[in-house]
């Protein structure tokens, strides 16, 4: 009868934390600030500065522009989050060094 009952336990917790993972990962944006400054911007997404503006002054799906508090510019993390599902998987290029990072296929081919 233990067997059992610690065996149902386990599953009942199981299912808990598979359900805890599902939810956080559809928060997971929840877990930024509001507002991101320009250093945590550039920190967070992995874009060089250059490419950041680069990004705002495209015709075709143009990064969000900053608002100015102060005399800080902030960019609001829902509207950048939006802006990166918009874009076309091809235009997402992986970031060298970062863990889970492989080359494409075609330096694979060339090695």
């Amino acid at each position: 009868m233990r067997k059992g009952k610690k065996k149902a336990n386990k599953q009942e917790n199981q299912k808990a934390h598979e359900k805890a993972d599902a939810h956080r990962s559809d928060k997971a944006e929840h877990a930024l600030p509001l507002m991101l400054d320009r250093k945590q911007l550039l920190a967070h997404f992995h874009i060089d500065p250059h490419k950041l503006y680069a990004l705002m002054k495209r015709d075709e799906l143009p990064f969000p522009r900053p608002k100015r508090i102060g005399r800080k510019n902030f960019w609001i993390t829902s509207e950048v989050i939006e802006w990166l599902r918009k874009q076309p998987e091809a235009d997402l290029k992986p970031v060298p060094g970062l863990k889970g990072y492989r080359k494409p296929e075609e330096e694979h081919a060339a090695d």
